[in-house]
């Protein structure tokens, strides 16, 4: 049960943990699919259960599109997000969160961030990245 309660951890906490909540909620998915082979009886109603309650009250696009601009993702192997889902989830955003007039500046900043501009991500910064990020 540990990923579950890391994920109620993170949900619970009072710091900023958006950026690690998708991730925590897909390597639990996997853990719980996993148990499931081992023994599905017991894993297949906690797995049905976790996969409806994660989808219907916990993730959200803002979590998919922090997950994906964490720079933990972008760098050193980090979490790998499926090019399809962050292009969906993308778009959810700019049609709810962002002014029409400022779409295309948007999209933009997004393309150089996911992109490692090296004018973002200088050597100081990466360094800062591996000791100021908080681990899961």
């Amino acid at each position: 049960m540990d990923p579950l309660i890391r994920i109620l951890r993170l949900v619970d906490s009072d710091g900023s943990t958006v950026c690690y909540l998708y991730e925590a909620t897909v390597r639990a998915k996997e853990k719980l699919r996993k148990l499931k082979e081992s023994d599905g009886v017991k894993y297949f109603t906690i797995l049905d259960l976790f996969d409806v309650r994660v989808e219907k009250n916990i993730i959200q696009p803002i979590h998919v599109l922090a997950a994906t601009l964490n720079p933990k993702n972008l760098f050193d192997g980090g979490f790998f997000i499926e090019t399809s889902i962050v292009v969906q989830t993308q778009e959810s955003i700019v049609a709810i969160m962002v002014p029409p007039k400022d779409c295309d500046q948007f999209t933009a900043k997004i393309v150089e961030y996911r992109m490692r501009s090296p004018r973002l991500f200088n050597i100081k910064r990466k360094s800062m990245m591996k000791t100021n990020h908080p681990r899961i």
